[in-house]
């Protein structure tokens, strides 16, 4: 675990990329250790380790001790997670003290011999970061079946969890009262209590919440409210679910909420057809939000209120776009896709190759223009932007190096002119141990 010099020869690289140059207090980046960059899919197994949630101290310093000329500090702690669910699996609170992680799946018994179908899980694992440099794993909270994805209310109050609890598939928490059980409640407007949920996000204002349907390749939004006489959190449908070309993977509102970003996979899930879709093209959907603010009548307490969201753009990506971030402007969208080709309906899926793509959102149209592409050979699966916006992070589930199994931190600049914006990336990498995933956090 630490930093490493690339390899000159086969990167694109500017001199003035250096580890210094990326902003912020750390780096959270999720790793499944029942997962390495040979399968993704049926599970093998490896060496006994633990899944880990790794926090890289920023700004990386320089070091006149190391040979390599700088210092990366990090720390682990453990955190069940896993590979197998959407990429929305860790939060963290606004002022960066607390991060929850989702546990979908149970770890793989020791001493399992060959493809292992894991137990379904039923906790998130809050970390206690008042110190990143000494991150702490606190008691796990029982939150449901297979939770996959986890989001923290803007105000710092809730935590949000999406579940495969049938008929209670969304989970509240409150921050700071753990031990309490959660407040469970279905999908309004939904009509079958088993829907698969994916990713779930709140909206800047806190005011609504969207929760992606794979199977059913939507999107749906609710109002969330909290009772002035109890204080009880309560949820109200907010339009009709937004029907998706292909099936979400990834969603995030915009800073200025109005809009919400959705990846999807390269075609539409259907039963029986697999781990991955059939096609190779997946998408990144603009979805216009309603100037509606409710559906609630507020004199009579019912649903009747005509609220329409739409589908401002739809732009093509690679095949699995898991990384989404939106950059502190408001307008720079990064999405890391990876794989290229249709793969078998049956037995093992062993990834190879991506890109990187980077966007500008119109924030008055809703309309994407593309900006920068860069190919990616390491498998990316988590892409951050650091806290200039003046680079990206990838995390990538296979090391760039072709005899490595385990993933690494990679970095690119940038560079802005007048007529172009081009993504350089930099001759330096941060080992971050086996199956990276998931939401890469920068903050």
């Amino acid at each position: 675990m630490g930093g490493c010099v690339g390899n000159q020869s086969v990167r694109s690289t500017i001199p003035t990329i250096k580890p210094g140059d990326i902003a912020g207090r750390y780096v959270l980046v999720m790793g499944d250790a029942d997962m390495n960059a040979g399968a993704v899919g049926p599970l093998f197994t490896r060496p006994p380790e633990v899944d880990q949630l790794t926090v890289i101290g920023l700004p990386i310093a320089s070091s006149d001790v190391s040979p390599l000329g700088w210092n990366t500090r990090v720390a682990q702690v453990r955190a069940g997670n896993s590979v197998l669910g959407p990429p929305g699996a860790i939060a963290v609170t606004p002022d960066g003290m607390r991060a929850y992680v989702c546990e979908p799946v149970r770890p793989i018994p020791p001493g399992a011999q060959g493809p292992v179908q894991p137990e379904p899980g039923d906790q998130i694992t809050p970390i206690d970061l008042t110190d990143p440099s000494q991150p702490a794993g606190l008691a796990p909270i029982r939150v449901g079946l297979s939770p996959v994805s986890v989001d923290v209310h803007p105000g710092g109050e809730f935590v949000a969890i999406g579940t495969a609890e049938p008929g209670q598939q969304i989970a509240l928490l409150r921050v700071g009262r753990e031990d309490e059980t959660p407040l469970a409640f279905p999908l309004l407007g939904i009509d079958d209590d088993r829907t698969e949920v994916g990713a779930i996000a709140w909206h800047p204002t806190g005011r609504y919440l969207a929760v992606a349907l794979p199977a059913r390749r939507r999107v749906v939004l609710y109002e969330f409210s909290t009772s002035q006489e109890n204080a009880l959190p309560a949820l109200a449908p907010w339009g009709e679910p937004v029907t998706l070309p292909a099936r979400p993977l990834a969603i995030r509102f915009t800073p200025g909420g109005r809009h919400l970003l959705v990846t999807c996979a390269g075609a539409p899930a259907e039963p029986g057809q697999g781990p991955l879709p059939a096609s190779d093209v997946g998408a990144l959907v603009v979805v216009a939000l309603s100037d509606v603010p409710t559906q609630t009548n507020q004199s009579s307490g019912e649903l009747g209120i005509t609220v329409a969201h739409s589908i401002s753009d739809n732009q093509p990506l690679g095949q699995m776009p898991e990384g989404l971030a939106v950059g502190p402007d408001g307008i720079s969208v990064a999405v890391a896709s990876w794989g290229s080709q249709a793969q078998p309906a049956r037995g093992p899926v062993r990834p190879q190759g991506g890109e990187v793509r980077l966007f500008s959102l119109s924030p008055r149209t809703g309309r994407l223009s593309p900006l920068a592409q860069r190919p990616a050979r390491g498998v990316p699966t988590g892409v951050a932007f650091d806290t200039s916006g003046k680079h990206l992070l990838v995390a990538q589930l296979r090391s760039t190096d072709p005899s490595a199994i385990d993933g690494e931190l990679t970095f690119f600049r940038i560079a802005r002119t007048v007529n172009k914006t081009t993504l350089y990336e930099a001759g330096f990498v941060v080992g971050i141990g086996a199956g990276p995933h998931g939401n890469l956090i920068v903050k």
